[in-house]
């Protein structure tokens, strides 16, 4: 669990908490932050990319790579950055497939700054088939942390089995092919079951949590 420390006036020190997670999207090469970033928030990018063939990997300047998994063309990329506090509203740019692109920017926002991101139970396929069902070991995690599910696919999946249990606060979607979910743990972080049915070409899940310190 978090720890509850002593200030240099003695005071006691209030356990980091996350306040709460915020979105942009977009269909585009580029992607437009949150209009207000504090320092030590938490960006993370979650980038999609569709090419004649595979797109070439890019990570956004300042951010730090978790993970990047590809088909013959397709490429999904993970990153997330500690916020200086001057990216409101600023243009980022990730990749950029020929054929489409979708990106989801999540801004987790802390009760006060975070100075570390820990990446815990990392799992990502991307496959033609049924993908296999993922489970994110988040009770292993120190809060405060948030478990997140990524969905992509060639295929409208908008009304696709998209499993997240126990279920996410919110879900995301950049457009019918690109849908993030996550969920909040400031105590007792639960294992979550992550899954995606066959709906045809490049089916892709990614699931993980960040633990924020």
């Amino acid at each position: 669990m978090s720890m509850i420390g002593f200030g240099a006036d003695g005071v006691v020190a209030a356990a980091l908490t996350v306040t709460s997670v915020n979105a942009t999207t977009s269909t585009l090469s580029t992607i437009t932050a949150p209009a207000t970033i504090n320092a030590g928030d938490v960006l993370v990018l979650f980038d999609t990319a569709l090419g004649s063939g595979l797109p070439t990997n890019v990570v956004p300047s300042g951010f730090t790579q978790i993970v990047t998994y590809t088909s013959t063309e397709v490429r999904n990329t993970v990153s997330y950055k500690i916020a200086a506090g001057t990216e409101d509203g600023s243009t980022i740019t990730g990749m950029n497939g020929d054929v489409a692109n979708d990106k989801v920017m999540l801004r987790i926002v802390p009760s006060a700054a975070v100075a570390t991101v820990t990446v815990g139970s990392l799992t990502s396929q991307i496959t033609d088939a049924d993908p296999t069902a993922q489970n994110c070991t988040a009770s292993a995690g120190v809060v405060p942390l948030v478990v997140c599910g990524w969905y992509t696919a060639d295929a409208n999946i908008s009304g696709a089995t998209r499993t997240f249990s126990p279920a996410q606060d919110a879900e995301v979607n950049s457009s019918v092919y690109c849908y993030v979910k996550y969920k909040i743990y400031n105590s007792s972080p639960a294992d979550t079951s992550v899954d995606l049915n066959d709906t045809g070409f490049n089916n892709a899940i990614s699931s993980f949590y960040l633990q924020v310190a």
